[in-house]
């Protein structure tokens, strides 16, 4: 089973909306397809965000999304592992990419196209950056295919 490192980004959009490619991650965790892995921090962050710049009911529905799947958590990154990741990323984003290695995630996803899901981030880390699109995608094709292969139309 994946284990999926979701960014804070990817969080605060599913507190936004069910139908996003966030939300059906969520979904496939509640299902047991993949799972989940994440930092308290990364958690912290997405609390913010959605506190300051989404208001209750996106709370509300972050802290349901938070007691509707299976999470583990990590321990929490140090300075040393965080800096082990600065060539690749800003300051402020490095404990994301040292959360990932930590948890031993497969997949590290993110929405922030900025910061994280840049060219070099993605050539650097070892783990596979992607956004929920190409994640998706990547099931999608991986279901067809498996189907394909059992001989169905």
């Amino acid at each position: 089973m994946k284990r999926v490192f979701l960014d804070a980004s990817c969080w605060v959009a599913a507190a936004g909306s069910a139908t996003v490619g966030s939300s059906l991650i969520l979904k496939l965790a509640r299902a047991s397809h993949v799972r989940l892995v994440a930092t308290r921090r990364v958690l912290q962050e997405a609390e913010y965000n959605i506190r300051t710049k989404m208001g209750e009911e996106s709370l509300l529905r972050y802290y349901q999304l938070l007691g509707s799947v299976e999470l583990e958590l990590v321990s929490p990154v140090t300075s040393e592992e965080e800096a082990k990741w600065l060539s690749l990323v800003t300051p402020k984003d490095a404990h994301v990419l040292a959360g990932a290695a930590k948890a031993k995630a497969d997949v590290l996803i993110s929405l922030d196209r900025r910061h994280i899901l840049t060219e070099r981030a993605r050539e650097g880390f070892p783990i596979p950056v992607q956004d929920t699109g190409e994640f998706l995608r990547g099931i999608a094709e991986k279901v067809e295919s498996q189907r394909r292969d059992c001989g169905e139309p």
